[in-house]
């Protein structure tokens, strides 16, 4: 059977915070199963690359990280997480834009480095044991969308 769309209230802290989606970083108390998603999203994008997507210490840096590679939310994504209230708590970068190509297509030459910076993202030769084909790089967007109206469902995936 198909998800429910239908969001229920529950707790904030659920799931370790490199895996948690970013609906839930920001407080929000109403989510559904999308959240499980996100997480299969980071998972699927760990086991390609050997290294968590996201490694932060707290949830400013942890959501700071997402958008580096989401890109800052936009339009009716935007509104809400402005409905969100902490999220005015989050000073995040707004210039942030999508970045999957660059970071995880096999014709980048931006791929995930295990020697890189404390988010695993930096410049190296590309190396294709870390990048995906333009199917996988479709699944892990859609596995990672930070529109949770938007985000693949697991029926789907």
């Amino acid at each position: 059977p198909e998800p429910s769309t239908q969001a229920l209230k529950l707790t904030n802290p659920v799931v370790t915070l490199w895996y948690r989606s970013p609906e839930v970083i920001v407080g929000s108390k109403k989510y559904n199963e999308g959240v499980d998603v996100w997480s299969v999203g980071c998972i699927f994008g760990e086991m390609k690359t050997r290294i968590a997507m996201f490694r932060a210490e707290n949830e400013a840096a942890q959501l700071d990280l997402i958008f580096q590679l989401t890109g800052f939310p936009e339009g009716e994504t935007l509104t809400r997480y402005e409905q969100i209230e902490q999220w005015k708590n989050f000073n995040t970068n707004k210039a942030y834009t999508n970045n999957f190509v660059s970071r995880f297509s096999a014709a980048s030459p931006i791929t995930h480095s295990a020697s890189s910076s404390h988010s695993g993202f930096g410049r190296s030769k590309p190396n294709p044991t870390q990048t995906f084909d333009v199917d996988g790089l479709d699944l892990l967007q859609r596995l990672l969308d930070i529109d949770p109206a938007r985000r693949i469902s697991a029926t789907k995936a």
